[in-house]
């Protein structure tokens, strides 16, 4: 569901200085295909301002990306205002607090790692995400966190659901293939994540909903009436008028924290891999795995 671009910087602001020739000399360097450009200022010499009109040069989707959430987060206000009518995301660590495990010898002591998962930047990522692969307009403000993956990003196209208008699916074969892809049915509790079934219609509420953050759950309403789709408006889920309606939607997996996504069919097909690996090499491979965490960024 790609779209026109909206890459017009808002801004009452001209370039001055060497504003304009940086902006023109990067612009053209870019669109030429050159991978690396380097752009140098001191502190308030208006090096965002001058991004800003890069991006708004070469209409690319762009993923900007710092080294501390606390820059990331001005980065992320400063590109709204610049691009309102863009898909400005933010894409950081969702970690709050987080303890690792670790062991004190001299003490004999074990500690268990905990950590604390922030739901409204775990939804922001699953937005990031989403918008990617529906939207060209995309501007991504990402930390450090970006440079961890979510996966093949293969596997995790072939895990995206395309619904369009007219589609014949059964709606058994639909429930079957969103729980695959990560939503759990619930009936009673429609929340985020959540898929719910009524007679023919299924309402689907994707965890990377804004309204989530708000208490204000949209959901998108899919009638399965005989096999065809007939509409696939976006509406408030308690028996309120569609707000609108369209003509295709993408349905993104729902990855939990630290999940990565994979399909069904790889993981039937672990158990018979590891047994088919002599043991001696199993023993390192479980002795030798690490996991990453990147918690600061």
């Amino acid at each position: 569901m790609k779209n026109a671009i909206n890459f017009k910087a808002n801004t009452p602001f001209e370039p001055a200085g060497d504003q304009p020739t940086a902006i023109k000399e990067l612009s053209e360097s870019i669109l030429k295909g050159n991978r690396y450009q380097a752009l140098e200022g001191v502190t308030g010499s208006g090096k965002t301002y001058t991004m800003a009109k890069v991006i708004e040069n070469v209409k690319m989707p762009t993923i900007i990306m710092t080294h501390n959430k606390t820059l990331a987060a001005q980065l992320y206000s400063e590109f709204r205002s610049f691009f309102p009518k863009a898909h400005v995301e933010y894409f950081v660590s969702y970690y709050d607090y987080y303890q690792p495990e670790a062991y004190i010898p001299r003490q004999d002591l074990f500690i268990e790692k905990d950590s604390a998962i922030n739901d409204e930047l775990e939804r922001m990522r699953l937005s990031s995400t989403a918008n990617l692969l529906s939207y060209d307009d995309v501007i991504v403000i990402a930390s450090v966190s970006a440079n961890y993956g979510l996966g093949d990003p293969e596997e995790y196209l072939n895990m995206v659901q395309a619904l369009e208008v007219g589609d014949e699916i059964p709606q058994k074969k639909l429930l079957l293939r969103l729980v695959e892809m990560g939503y759990s049915r619930n009936d009673t509790y429609f929340d985020s994540g959540h898929i719910r079934v009524n007679g023919e219609s299924i309402d689907i509420y994707p965890p990377y909903f804004e309204q989530e953050a708000n208490k204000s759950p949209i959901a998108k309403k899919h009638t399965t009436t005989g096999t065809a789709i007939p509409t696939i408006p976006k509406a408030l889920p308690v028996n309120l008028p569609p707000l609108f309606s369209i003509w295709t939607r993408l349905i993104i997996p729902r990855i939990t924290a630290g999940i990565a996504v994979m399909p069904r069919v790889k993981t039937l097909r672990i158990p018979s891999t590891i047994e088919a690996i002599p043991i001696p090499l199993v023993l390192i491979f479980i002795s030798s795995l690490v996991t990453v965490d990147c918690v600061n960024a």
